[in-house]
Protein backbone atom coordinates (compact mmCIF):
# COMPACT_ATOMS: atom_id res chain seq x y z
CA UNK A 1 0.00 0.00 0.00
CA UNK A 2 2.86 2.38 0.79
CA UNK A 3 4.24 1.93 -2.73
CA UNK A 4 0.87 2.91 -4.19
CA UNK A 5 0.92 6.12 -2.14
CA UNK A 6 4.46 6.85 -3.30
CA UNK A 7 3.47 6.28 -6.92
CA UNK A 8 0.51 8.63 -6.51
CA UNK A 9 2.74 11.32 -5.03
CA UNK A 10 5.29 10.76 -7.80
CA UNK A 11 2.58 11.09 -10.42
CA UNK A 12 1.34 14.36 -8.90
CA UNK A 13 4.87 15.78 -8.81
CA UNK A 14 5.45 14.68 -12.38
CA UNK A 15 2.32 16.45 -13.59
CA UNK A 16 3.38 19.67 -11.84
CA UNK A 17 6.73 19.38 -13.62
CA UNK A 18 4.98 18.75 -16.96
CA UNK A 19 2.75 21.81 -16.48
CA UNK A 20 5.81 23.97 -15.84
CA UNK A 21 7.45 22.51 -18.91
CA UNK A 22 4.39 23.45 -20.96
CA UNK A 23 4.73 27.02 -19.71
CA UNK A 24 8.40 27.05 -20.77
CA UNK A 25 7.36 25.79 -24.20
CA UNK A 26 5.00 28.74 -24.55
CA UNK A 27 7.83 31.08 -23.60
CA UNK A 28 10.09 29.47 -26.21
CA UNK A 29 7.44 29.92 -28.88
CA UNK A 30 6.86 33.54 -27.91
CA UNK A 31 10.56 34.37 -27.80
CA UNK A 32 11.06 32.74 -31.18
CA UNK A 33 8.22 34.70 -32.71
CA UNK A 34 9.61 37.91 -31.22
CA UNK A 35 13.04 37.02 -32.61
CA UNK A 36 14.54 37.45 -29.17
CA UNK A 37 18.29 36.70 -29.04
CA UNK A 38 17.76 34.37 -26.07
CA UNK A 39 15.22 32.19 -27.89
CA UNK A 40 17.81 29.61 -29.02
CA UNK A 41 19.27 29.10 -25.57
CA UNK A 42 15.86 28.93 -23.98
CA UNK A 43 14.81 26.37 -26.58
CA UNK A 44 17.90 24.25 -25.87
CA UNK A 45 16.98 24.14 -22.17
CA UNK A 46 13.37 23.28 -23.03
CA UNK A 47 14.45 20.44 -25.34
CA UNK A 48 16.74 19.01 -22.65
CA UNK A 49 13.95 19.09 -20.08
CA UNK A 50 11.43 17.68 -22.58
CA UNK A 51 13.69 14.68 -23.20
CA UNK A 52 14.03 14.17 -19.45
CA UNK A 53 10.24 14.37 -19.09
CA UNK A 54 9.76 11.66 -21.70
CA UNK A 55 12.29 9.42 -20.00
CA UNK A 56 10.68 9.89 -16.59
CA UNK A 57 7.22 9.27 -18.09
CA UNK A 58 8.42 5.98 -19.62
CA UNK A 59 10.02 4.88 -16.35
CA UNK A 60 6.93 5.83 -14.37
CA UNK A 61 4.70 3.85 -16.73
CA UNK A 62 7.00 0.85 -16.45
CA UNK A 63 7.00 0.96 -12.66
CA UNK A 64 3.27 1.52 -12.33
CA UNK A 65 2.27 -1.19 -14.83
CA UNK A 66 0.08 -3.95 -13.39
CA UNK A 67 2.14 -6.82 -12.06
CA UNK A 68 5.20 -4.65 -11.43
CA UNK A 69 6.53 -4.35 -7.92
CA UNK A 70 8.21 -1.12 -6.89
Amino acid sequence: MENENLLTELEEAFYRFAWGLNAIELMVLGLGQAKDPYAGGFQAVWLYLKEAEEEVRNLFEAVSAPGTTA
